[in-house]
């Protein structure tokens, strides 16, 4: 990505495809990682606007993009959270997630971002103010262990996450089992 909006290469230049068995359609991811000099051209106002020019174009060649971007601090978070339709707000559920969600939601509210959904992970099943709960998987016991083709408790969590801030319903059936069933 730091390529994209430094250059006028096209996008799809940037683009990485994963494959996707027994499904139709296209995903690719486009990372953004680089050098230090490059990550820091790639932060003016003006790359700004090319990352805005870019997600432009990912919509206009796929039915949905996703931005991953760090908290609004920066020139291309702030392009990013001003360009897109929707904006989820990922966060543990510690102190430290707690004081983040609040600090970049002042943020969005300050740059005229008035609708966001905040999702938090939650290791200790307590009671969050979320509009998504993603329970953390115990990694050491591996039924427990998320996959993408799995379902349980992870996955459903993901799935919920997933249609309430796209506004959609993904009608998939999830498989129960653990990861050796």
């Amino acid at each position: 990505m730091t390529s994209l909006v430094l250059n006028d290469t096209p996008l799809e230049s940037g683009l990485v495809d994963f494959d996707l068995p027994d499904r139709s359609g296209r995903l690719a991811c486009c990372p953004a990682h680089a050098p230090f000099e490059r990550l820091a051209r790639a932060k003016t106002p003006e790359a700004a606007q090319r990352f805005e020019e870019r997600i432009e174009e990912a919509v206009r060649s796929f039915d949905h993009v996703l931005v991953d971007t760090p908290p609004v601090a920066a020139n291309q978070a702030i392009a990013a959270v001003t360009s897109v339709e929707r904006v989820a707000l990922v966060a543990p559920a510690d102190q430290r997630g707690s004081d983040g969600i609040a600090r970049v939601c002042d943020r969005l509210t300050d740059i005229g971002i008035s609708t966001f959904w905040t999702i938090r992970t939650n290791a200790t099943g307590e009671t969050l103010d979320a509009d998504g709960i993603l329970p953390t998987p115990d990694v050491t016991d591996p039924n427990s262990v998320p996959t993408i083709r799995g379902g349980g408790q992870f996955t459903t969590a993901v799935a919920d996450a997933v249609e309430t801030v796209f506004d959609t319903d993904l009608d998939v059936e999830l498989q129960t089992g653990g990861l050796f069933s």
